[in-house]
C-alpha cells in the first residue's frame, strides 16, 4: 500500500515519547531489581537475541489484536480491510493454516 506524504498534525510526538519512554525505562529497571534483585546485565547467561525475538513477536501479536479490536469497534483499519479484500478467512489465529500446517498456540513463557 502506498501512503501520501504526512500533513501537518496536531502534536509533535518526540517530547511526549521521550517523557513516556524515560518513565517506562525507569519502571522496568525498578521491576527488574524487585523481581530478580539485579538490573539487566551483559553476559547474564541468557540469549538476548532469542529474548528480543520473543518480545518482538509478542509486540506484533498485540498490534494485530489492537487492529482487530479497532476494526470491531467500527474504526477504519486498512490492514484489516486488506485481509477481507484478499479473501482471507475470518478464523481465530490459532486455527489458521500456515504453509500447509496447523498453527498451534504458543507456549507461555516467563517475562524478564
Amino acid at each position: 500500500m502506498s501512503q501520501p506524504p504526512p500533513k501537518t498534525g496536531r502534536e509533535t510526538i518526540y517530547p511526549i515519547a521521550q517523557q513516556y519512554l524515560v518513565k517506562k525505562l525507569k519502571e522496568r529497571y525498578e521491576k527488574g531489581l524487585e523481581t530478580y534483585g539485579t538490573p539487566l546485565q551483559t553476559f547474564n547467561g541468557r540469549d538476548c537475541l532469542e529474548d528480543l525475538m520473543e518480545e518482538l513477536l509478542d509486540g506484533l501479536m498485540y498490534t494485530i489484536q489492537a487492529m482487530l479490536e479497532d476494526k470491531a469497534n467500527g474504526n477504519k483499519c486498512d490492514t484489516c480491510s486488506y485481509r477481507h479484500k484478499e479473501g482471507m478467512q475470518e478464523v481465530p489465529i490459532t486455527r489458521q493454516r500456515v504453509q500447509g500446517r496447523k498453527q498451534v498456540p504458543r507456549k507461555s513463557r516467563s517475562k524478564l
